[in-house]
């Protein structure tokens, strides 16, 4: 090999260095530059060699050619040399030149690929970073190399102490939580997902306690390379514990719907029962009563119509406590005496709560009259003596206590829900299981409760606080666990006396009697009309009957309107006894009118019968609660006219 060929064959090795040198990675990424701006470092050294080798090559030339060489020579070498060492010169520095082109065009090639795969893995790298979902990302051996934001917020965890320090393969809570074989499995090559599962706050999950509970789901996939191995494995995690929570709620929500309906579907139920039930006591009290009339008590059969009267009354009483359970109760307000109610509902309480609790009452022997709906305040005590009941599942102690109470200053403990003035307080106390203060802040709340699903509606006391507020008053609770409890409900007093109940034993039959003023009844149920028209036939009117509003009118016309009262029940088959009074009134507005109903919902039409001034007698009722009412009702005065127009619309 020529010497010059030796030249340029170490040129050439130093620009393939050169060019190798440019494959090291570089240290700082930012310094790439951006594709288009070339780089010519290799085509400028490749041009460089050229010269030096054409240099070197005419040196060489003069030393062989002269013993003693001269710069003269030398340059006369360089710049005119012979024909045939100048083209050998040229081809030589020409592809040294090509090869240092075709060197840089590679160099640039593989830097943009670079540069493309680090703007990539840095691209997914803040993608992964700025998820919405925790994620991190473990090699084959279960070692995390990256977690993102949501990662470490979730899990209350910094990016040193995850990243190279821990390993999912080696986390304890996978087998205590049954998931190691799931684990394993992704590792392996599956997609596997996490199902539920929850993280207590007291637990060590990443080896730093959280310091709140949450359920979690997430799922583990693998990451392959081109050649199919398993290069890393992410996990994705996803919080649900606000879904699960309202899933929760919701179908807690839809089971307490549930309830509601059963429990309207029940009130539906009662108030028909009750009309029912209603009409046959009513027909088997006033027969026994009419039977009564006939006989004297050393009668054996005296003995035998007490005993059924005795029975019409229990059930009457079975009746009332289904309708004060069910809501279904008629609104009207009067002067009462809270003790007599309580009195009245004694017999009831004691069958209700059982022989395992012992009942007492402290009743104030002054007590203030309150105004109030007696259906509802007996309604008020039936729910705080239940509740008190189902405090004491092994028995104990009741008490029911009444007082007078004059509040000046407002106490502390009532403030907010109190008023100053006089009040009646009805105190019902109990020996049983209590309450913590977290339960008392809700007691009240509709549809809360501490009993087992399906053996409470959680509406009873948040009835008892509508029924309390709507008669001007409020309820304080006294209770601690183990030591029972104490519900004081307050209502505003009355300084006048309670009215009669109108139940005077010692008025007779005889001073109910009529005069044979003319009576029109008008009741559908035959028993009842028979019962009715029996006993006012007796007590010296003049009766006329009918079983619907279409006859009632026909015997009306056909008696020239000539009746000093109506007795009808509020409903018939084909229309109201609302609108047959109505109209009535409307031809002969003297006549008294009296309604009655063995309902005690909506079809009762109370408010319209309130509005209108309309006398009522709630069925069941006796003999004596029938004539009463009859006497009194001829005795007051007539009501206003009202008009009633041809098109307006019946009572419905």
């Amino acid at each position: 090999m020529t010497f010059w060929m030796r030249i340029l064959l170490v040129w050439v090795l130093i620009l393939f260095g050169s060019y190798a040198q440019s494959f090291k990675p570089e240290k700082n990424a930012s310094s790439l530059r951006e594709p288009g701006e070339g780089d010519d470092r290799l085509i400028m050294v490749s041009l460089l060699f050229g010269i030096g080798y054409w240099l070197l090559v005419s040196f060489r030339h003069e030393l062989l050619q002269n013993t003693s060489p001269s710069l003269d020579r030398w340059l006369h070498s360089v710049f005119r040399p012979d024909p045939a060492e100048f083209w050998i010169r040229a081809l030589a520095v020409l592809l040294l030149f090509l090869f240092g082109i075709y060197a840089q065009d590679l160099t640039n090639k593989r830097r943009n690929a670079a540069r493309a795969i680090r703007e990539n893995e840095n691209r997914l790298r803040q993608i992964i970073i700025q998820m919405p979902y925790p994620v991190m990302v473990c090699d084959t051996e279960g070692r995390a190399l990256m977690i993102n934001r949501c990662y470490q917020k979730l899990f209350k965890v910094s990016s040193e102490k995850i990243v190279d320090q821990y390993n999912v393969t080696k986390n304890e809570n996978w087998e205590r939580l049954g998931l190691a074989e799931i684990i394993q499995r992704a590792f392996q090559g599956e997609t596997v997902h996490i199902p539920k599962i929850v993280i207590d706050h007291q637990e060590d999950f990443h080896g730093f306690a959280s310091d709140e509970t949450r359920i979690l789901e997430g799922t583990l996939f693998p990451v392959f390379c081109q050649n199919s191995r398993i290069r890393h494995i992410v996990t994705i995690w996803q919080e649900v514990t606000h879904q699960i929570l309202a899933e929760e709620e919701k179908d807690k929500i839809h089971a307490q719907l549930l309830q509601a309906q059963k429990m309207e579907a029940i009130g539906i139920l009662a108030g028909g029962v009750a009309h029912d039930f209603n009409n046959l006591l009513t027909a088997i009290q006033g027969n026994a009563d009419l039977t009564l009339l006939d006989i004297n008590d050393k009668s054996p059969h005296y003995r035998d119509l007490k005993q059924i009267k005795i029975a019409a009354g229990r059930a009457a009483d079975l009746t009332k406590q289904l309708l004060l359970f069910s809501r279904k109760h008629l609104m009207g307000f009067s002067l009462l005496n809270l003790n007599q109610s309580i009195e009245g509902l004694l017999t009831m309480i004691r069958r209700l709560i059982g022989e395992n609790i012992m009942v007492k009452t402290n009743l104030s022997s002054d007590l203030w009259t309150v105004k109030a709906d007696r259906g509802t305040l007996e309604q008020v005590v039936m729910n705080l003596v239940v509740n008190a009941r189902d405090a004491m599942p092994l028995g104990g102690r009741l008490t029911i206590s009444t007082g007078n109470i004059k509040f000046k200053d407002i106490p502390v403990h009532h403030m907010g829900k109190a008023s100053s003035g006089a009040f009646v307080c009805l105190s019902v106390t109990d020996s049983g299981i209590g309450m913590e203060k977290k339960t008392i802040q809700h007691i009240f709340e509709p549809f809360f409760s501490t009993k087992e699903p399906g053996s409470g509606t959680g509406l009873g006391l948040s009835v008892v606080y509508g029924i309390v507020k709507q008669h001007g008053g409020w309820i304080n609770v006294y209770s601690e666990p183990d030591h029972g409890s104490t519900f004081k409900v307050y209502l505003p007093a009355i300084m006048k006396k309670a009215e009669k109940t109108h139940n005077d034993p010692s008025i007779t039959i005889k001073a109910l009697q009529g005069n044979g003023e003319r009576v029109l009844v008008v009741e559908d149920d035959i028993n009842v009309r028979n019962f009715i028209v029996s006993a006012l036939d007796r007590a010296k009117y003049d009766v006329i009957s009918a079983g619907s509003y279409e006859e009632a009118m026909n015997v009306f016309e056909s008696e020239k309107h000539h009746f000093q009262m109506v007795l009808s029940d509020v409903v018939l088959p084909d229309r109201t006894g609302i609108d047959l009074v109505d109209a009535m009134l409307n031809i002969n507005p003297n006549i008294r009118v009296l309604l009655g109903s063995g309902y005690m919902d909506e079809k009762s039409q109370w408010p319209v019968i309130q509005e209108r001034g309309y006398r009522f007698l709630q069925k069941p009722y006796a003999l004596m609660d029938l004539l009463r009412n009859v006497k009194s009702c001829l005795q007051s005065k007539p009501h206003k006219r009202r008009k009633v127009h041809k098109n307006e619309p019946a009572v419905s």
